[in-house]
């Protein structure tokens, strides 16, 4: 064998030779990779993929291939660090085919590149970073290329000529999770004036860029890898496992003898589809506690290691403590054990490779109930085409599902450390412009925390007015059912004893009743005041108007083809659409305004009012090549961090503003920009790891960093240092910057109407800095209130104390698979609820809670028109959902609008009837 060895390595260097002068690439994965190396114990692995990318806007959408083609190049792989330049930047990406090793193979890893072309008078350091492998090396481009696995590098500052960078770690990570290639990034993180070079064609034998596999020191099967771990740990493996699949063919069968027909041997899948209920999967774990005693109980987790997992999107799981009584070799889909609860003990867990979750509370409580042997079962709820795996055999033990049980919760304080790279001159330009960013903030912090917050009454509702009760399974059809307690007007049996319900209310053309002793001053357009303690919006003509909106008044939603042929075949025109539908809103159903609808429904004479949307940060994410949004809620490919301090965001959003003015029309209500943009408390985090080797970070990076050593004093933080306080405080300053350059733009070009901020999704109730940094900018907080059956008292009393301003709720619905159009409403974010007129009973219960509400000045139902499931454009994450009025023919849902009706035409006498109430 020895003999052999010379012979294929000159064999390797004669087809390295060969296919430099093709220009493609050396080797293919068809190629031998694993070679053996210089000692007994050791293996190379050769890359058997690879490319490079360039930023800046000619280069960022070209494949290396074209890049080279246009420079007239020979293949060649380029690093360069372009911080001045950003159009100069390269990043290099190897993949390697590990499909032939296991965890039990490799004691140490290292990566070998050699470099033919090189700064000569610089030893130039690398960062190594372990990526996805989801690319090809034919269409990879600066604008596609992977995203990061972690970000931070696996190894730093490796000068690679002359080091080896270990990447054992990495390596280990994936193989534990089954994958077959892995895929490193090469970034240089100091500027230099020349590129870093691959050239195929001056490689000598053994010098293409390569894995150093050294099995001395691989863990046995039977000490597989694992992480760091208190040594005080007990660990309690599951003692039985099983899993069940539904379907008329497997209904009956015990998981061993599906495995057998599948060829599966022994593995537990789990799979949630929707669709169809022969595919679906539950696992069910049975543990044995006994001999612990619950004082020894200071923290629990559960451990669960998936072999296999659908990655994209992340995939959630219920956990529901069920019957103990069951056998692995017996147990079906039709025998499984039956939820002792209906509320999952864990919900909308995300687990992974090596994942954990606190179940501190739950093993505290069987052990105290003395229940230390029970069972629990794993429901995916997220719907997935993929099956998610776990390997149960024998030998994999140390990986099975497990409790691990310590005395106190281990310590996960993570550092954070500053590395920001780039020449002198523009790192102090960074630097100086992030003090500038921080500097103006912290003057404006200094005057909102001094001003003294709301002292408003915690209202809560007179229970004894719910005497109905609609059943519902939150938002996903497959959660459990549940009663909600629903309050209607014909529930107020005490609603004479305030009000005259036999008095007219009259009402403008605006919608605002006619009431001389509540008049104001007439602007001719919309302003917010309070009147005897509760916000309302006046009108053009000086009249309290309460704002009862629908959104989406359309022909056809997202280009539905159903819609656009019924209106066709009902109203002819769009002009004679709008009109219709208009009056009909307006004087049958008592809405008075609306957004996101036809250019038709705002052009008919004296019809609904309504806000102007626009998308600042949405729209300039697309132009620097970083939105990731998919659906409404907007999702940015930088760690989800907003580009807020961008010098070029600030005459973005000047230009935004001027292009979108409109002071003259009597019209709008408010201006809106974007739609549910991240508020997450992580949001500190999310900017400090952010790659700040990229262009389109470095602000932010900075001004994030600069804010931290601020706000603590210190250079380097951890974990311990993000308190919630301090998280939620950046939440802040983040919102600060974004409201303080839109708001200011639409003031200089359109002094006369409101601004009515961005639609927030529901993190805005947790977060006090946010609430209070609006309320400097915005006249109304605009909200898309989901997840809730009603408004919450707690959160509303908060926008009061926290928020001098009034809100508006932009979002809510519910929806039912009840329709016309036989639709499933599986999708989208509303209640599910059985039938029609739970959706009305829905729209009067939830409304009525705002109409209590002293600080608000109204709600927007969503949507006028149903989702069609065959238009490709609609929202993907809610293709097929009943959030109409009306369905895809133009037919309203009248059970719906009937108690819609009740509502809107008697709002005011409501209003009155609360006021009164609540004032003995």
């Amino acid at each position: 064998m020895k003999r052999l060895i010379p012979i294929l390595l000159v064999a390797l260097m004669l087809l390295q030779t060969a296919c430099a002068a093709v220009p493609k690439k050396l080797l293919s994965s068809d190629d031998v990779m694993l070679t053996s190396a210089e000692s007994s114990s050791t293996t190379s692995v050769y890359t058997n993929e690879y490319a490079f990318v360039r930023g800046g806007a000619d280069w960022k959408d070209k494949n290396w291939h074209e890049i080279l083609a246009s420079r007239k190049l020979e293949d060649c792989l380029i690093v360069k660090n372009g911080h001045i330049n950003s159009s100069t930047t390269r990043h290099m990406y190897l993949k390697f085919d590990i499909s032939n090793l296991t965890v039990y193979d490799v004691g140490k890893a290292e990566l070998a590149v050699k470099f033919t072309k090189i700064e000569a008078d610089l030893d130039v350091p690398f960062n190594v970073y372990l990526v996805s492998s989801n690319w090809q090396e034919d269409s990879i481009t600066y604008s596609t290329q992977p995203a990061k696995i972690n970000t931070s590098p696996i190894a730093s500052n490796v000068i690679l000529n002359n080091e080896k960078a270990d990447v054992t770690s990495a390596l280990h990570t994936m193989l534990q999770q089954g994958e077959k290639t892995l895929t490193l990034l090469i970034v240089q993180p100091i500027e230099t004036i020349s590129e870093t070079r691959i050239e195929f064609s001056k490689l000598a034998e053994g010098e293409m860029p390569h894995l150093i596999i050294d099995s001395e020191g691989a863990p046995t099967e039977a000490t597989p890898i694992e992480p760091e771990e208190d040594p005080l740990m007990k660990k309690y493996v599951t003692t039985e496992y099983a899993y069940v699949r539904g379907g008329t063919k497997w209904k009956d069968s015990n998981w061993h003898t599906i495995n057998a027909e599948n060829n599966t041997a022994e593995t537990i899948c789990i799979k949630n589809s929707l669709g169809s209920g022969d595919a679906s999967r539950r696992a069910f774990f049975r543990f044995d506690l006994t001999g612990l005693n619950v004082l020894e109980v200071g923290y629990a987790e559960l451990f669960i290691t998936f072999s296999s997992i659908q990655k994209d999107p992340l995939v959630h799981f219920d956990v529901y403590l069920v019957d103990d009584n069951w056998n692995e070799n017996s147990v079906t889909w039709n025998t499984q054990p039956k939820k002792l609860n209906n509320t999952p003990l864990l919900s909308d867990v995300v687990f992974g490779t090596l994942t954990k979750v606190d179940a501190t509370e739950f093993v505290q409580d069987m052990l105290f109930d003395e229940k230390p042997c029970f069972t629990i079962m794993l429901v995916q709820t997220t719907e997935t085409e993929g099956v998610s795996k776990i390997y149960a055999s024998a030998s994999a033990g140390a990986t099975l599902p497990q409790f691990r049980i310590t005395k106190e919760k281990p310590s996960t304080d993570m550092g954070y450390t500053k590395q920001i790279v780039s020449d002198e001159k523009e790192n102090q330009a960074i630097w100086d412009y992030a003090k500038k960013m921080y500097d103006e903030w912290y003057a404006r912090y200094l005057v909102v925390k001094e001003k003294p917050l709301g002292n408003p009454a915690l209202i809560e509702s007179d229970k004894n007015q719910f005497d109905k009760t609609v059943m519902s399974p939150g938002s996903n059809p497959l959660h459990t059912m549940n009663e909600y307690p629903t309050r209607t007007v014909d529930s107020l049996t005490d609603l004479s004893k305030y009000v005259d319900i036999n008095k007219e209310t009259k009402l403008d053309r605006y919608g605002g009743i006619i009431d001389p002793e509540m008049r104001q001053e007439s602007t001719g357009y919309f302003y917010t005041t309070k009147i005897n303690g509760r916000w309302w919006v006046i009108d053009p003509l000086g009249y309290p108007c309460l704002l009862k909106s629908v959104s989406g008044v359309t022909t056809a939603y997202r280009q539905s083809p159903n819609q656009k042929a019924a209106f066709l075949e009902k109203f002819g025109t769009s002009e004679r659409w709008a009109i219709a539908t208009t009056r009909h809103l307006m004087d049958d159903l008592g809405f008075n305004c609306t957004s996101t609808s036809d250019n038709s429904i705002y052009q008919v004479v004296d019809g609904l009012t309504y806000f102007k949307r626009f998308s600042a940060m949405i729209n300039y994410s697309n132009q620097i090549g970083i939105n990731a949004t998919e659906g409404g809620q907007a999702r940015f490919s930088e760690n989800n961090t907003m580009p807020v301090f961008d010098p070029e965001f600030e005459s973005y959003v000047d230009a935004q503003a001027r292009s979108n003015a409109e002071p003259e029309n009597r019209d709008i209500i408010a201006y809106i920009t974007d739609n549910e943009l991240p508020m997450d408390l992580t949001m500190l985090r999310d900017y400090l790891t952010i790659d700040p080797y990229k262009s389109v970070n470095r602000y932010s990076y900075a001004c994030a960093w600069y804010w931290v050593t601020q706000m603590t004093g210190k250079e380097s933080v951890s974990d311990s240092d993000l308190t919630n306080e301090l998280m939620d405080l950046f939440r802040g300053f983040i919102w600060d910057r974004y409201l303080y350059v839109v708001s200011t733009a639409i003031d200089k070009y359109d002094p006369n109407h409101l601004y009515a901020g961005t639609k927030y999704l529901n993190w805005s109730k947790e977060s006090e800095w946010v609430l209070r940094f609006s309320a400097e900018y915005v006249d109304i907080l605009t909200i898309n209130w989901y997840s809730a059956w009603e408004p919450q008292a707690e959160y509303i009393y908060a926008f009061a104390r926290y928020a001098n301003v009034p809100f508006m709720v932009t979002e809510f619905y519910a929806k039912s698979s009840d329709t016309y159009d036989n639709l499933a409403s599986k999708d989208g974010a509303g209640f599910y609820v059985k039938t029609q007129a739970d959706r009305g009973l829905f729209y009067q219960n939830y409304t009525l809670r705002l109409l209590e509400a002293k600080n608000c000045v109204g709600w927007q139902w969503f949507q006028y028109t149903d989702n069609d499931p065959a238009a490709n454009a609609t929202d993907t994450t809610s293709r097929d959902s009943n959030k109409g009025i009306v369905n895809n023919r133009h037919e309203e849902y009248t059970e719906l609008t009937d108690d819609m009706i009740i509502i809107n035409k008697n709002a005011y006498k409501l209003i009155e009837y609360f006021d009164a109430k609540y004032a003995e």
